[in-house]
Order: structure tokens, then sequence, then C-alpha cells
């Protein structure tokens, strides 16, 4: 199977960057029109450390594709247990807690899986 090069490139970038806005709506969650501006604005500043930590390591990723790989899936992988955990003591669903799995950290893993991909793919082509 042949995968174009600048594909493998932008594919996790751009899931990456879906992932973070997608992290960052639950942020506005905080914004509570009770509260002052400056109250509102630390809640909201609380609320998007998530994705402020992510877009660090994508700035790390987009310099080194394996450093931010294994970044990536090493917070999809650690995340994943206690986001199931914590969804299960509030719904005791397992499937409900199972698919906000899927939509929150997996698609963090499979960004630093394609990040890594992408490192030894244009390593290997070099070589």
């Amino acid at each position: 199977m042949r995968i174009n090069l600048k594909l493998l490139r932008w594919m996790p970038r751009i899931l990456i960057g879906i992932s973070i806005l997608f992290i960052s709506v639950f942020a506005l969650d905080a914004l509570d029109a009770s509260l002052g501006l400056g109250a509102q604005a630390l809640a909201l500043l609380i609320h998007l450390i998530p994705s402020l930590i992510l877009i660090f390591v994508l700035v790390l990723a987009w310099r080194w594709e394996l450093l931010g790989g294994i970044a990536f899936a090493v917070i999809g992988l650690a995340f994943s247990p206690i986001l199931f955990w914590f969804n299960y003591q509030n719904n005791h669903s397992v499937w409900i807690s199972f698919l906000v799995v899927l939509l929150i950290p997996f698609p963090i893993m499979v960004s630093g899986a394609l990040f890594m991909w992408s490192y030894f793919k244009r390593k290997a082509i070099r070589n």
C-alpha cells in the first residue's frame, strides 16, 4: 500500500486540530452570566488548560514528529482509563463511557500514531 507523503504529513495535524477544537468547546461550560467578567475569564482559562497542553504538544510535534507522536500517544493512553472511569461513575453505562473515550482520547492516540508513522516513513525514504 502506497500512501501520499503530504497526506500522511498533514493528516495528524488536521486530526489533532479538530480534536483540540472539539475539546475546547467544552470550556464554554465555564461561562456563567452570574459571574463577573474577570471570574468568567479565569474560569474559561482554567477549562482551556487541556486544549493549551495539546496545542503545546502540537507545536512540539510540528518540529519533532516522533517526540510529538509519542507524547500524543501517551496522553491519549493515560487519559482513556481516567475518562472512562469518571464517566462510568456519573452515568453507570459502559457503552456511553466507551463512546466518550472514542470521541476524546482515541483521536489523540490516532494522531500520535500518525505522527510516528509519518516520521518513520519520511526517515525510510531519506535513507
